[in-house]
């Protein structure tokens, strides 16, 4: 097949994509160039945003996240984040009905989603970039696999047959979403489900917050997305949304509830003859 490179244009905005992601927008059909380009622009504009806007800086550092470890530590993220239970569960039933045999989650803190799939034969492996939180889920969890890494910049690992990301992508910077998703494109099999949960917002924009813990003021930003934005995320990183993307009400405590997405998607298979998904449930996950 021949590769035309002038089909797709990465904005300058989203500086230079990996390698392997523009070989992959770069033999699109010609009936989906249209969309991929739409994505890309959303993906640029936000990106402009969030460069205009000198309060906001990459979080994706440990030194950062550091400070809200003793939060880490605290009441129900203890036993897991129980408002997650439900959507791991039903996830679970995923991983079992596509034969994976391993899961990998990004941002585990201290063991998040795992209380609710232990005992079910998945080889799980945690990661989180705070060296402290994931020695405290090591304690709390010595039967699993946990390790030390940043999303931006992993390990060699897996491949793994399914990944859980709730509550991560939503702090990065729309170019670093991209390379965390095409890093999670990488460790994953073809294939293998993915579960994403991020804040809601019916047009995207930049929440920002000032925290006080333990007396210190530390300034915060989370980036709310709405379906279409997620939904061109993930399309563009090599993913397929499963269903629908939904929006529910979480409890955060407190009285207080704020609207997350809950998407369920899989690592595409490309075939580009015809675009058309081939057999997901071959080989061991």
């Amino acid at each position: 097949m021949q590769i035309n490179s002038a089909k797709i244009h990465v904005p300058q905005e989203l500086g230079l994509l990996p390698q392997n992601l523009v070989q992959r927008l770069q033999v699109l059909p010609l009936d989906k160039i249209r969309r991929f380009q739409t994505n890309l622009d959303m993906l640029a504009t936000a990106q402009s945003k969030f460069s205009e806007n000198p309060l906001l800086t990459s979080r994706s550092n440990p030194e950062y996240w550091r400070v809200f470890a003793p939060v880490l530590e605290r009441g129900r993220m203890l036993d897991g984040d129980r408002s997650l239970f439900p959507f791991a569960d039903i996830f679970g039933c995923m991983m079992e009905n596509m034969g994976a045999k391993s899961v990998l989650e990004i941002g585990c803190g201290t063991g998040r989603i795992l209380p609710a799939i232990e005992g079910r034969g998945f080889r799980y492996t945690g990661t989180d970039m705070v060296p402290e939180v994931i020695e405290k889920a090591r304690q709390l969890h010595p039967g699993a696999e946990f390790r030390a890494a940043n999303v931006l910049n992993f390990p060699k690992m897996g491949p793994f047959g399914a990944a859980i990301a709730t509550d991560v992508l939503l702090y990065l910077s729309p170019k670093e979403q991209v390379l965390a998703l095409d890093t999670l494109f990488s460790l994953l099999r073809p294939g293998s489900p993915v579960l994403i949960r991020w804040a809601y917002n019916k047009s995207p924009i930049f929440d920002l917050k000032e925290y006080t813990i333990r007396g210190q003021q530390i300034f915060g930003w989370a980036h709310h997305v709405n379906e279409r934005y997620l939904s061109g995320l993930l399309e563009t990183c090599g993913f397929k949304v499963f269903g629908q993307i939904k929006r529910l009400p979480i409890a955060l405590g407190k009285g207080k509830t704020m609207d997350f997405l809950i998407a369920y998607a899989f690592r595409n298979l490309w075939h580009f003859d015809n675009w058309t998904m081939v057999d997901l449930f071959s080989g061991t996950r």
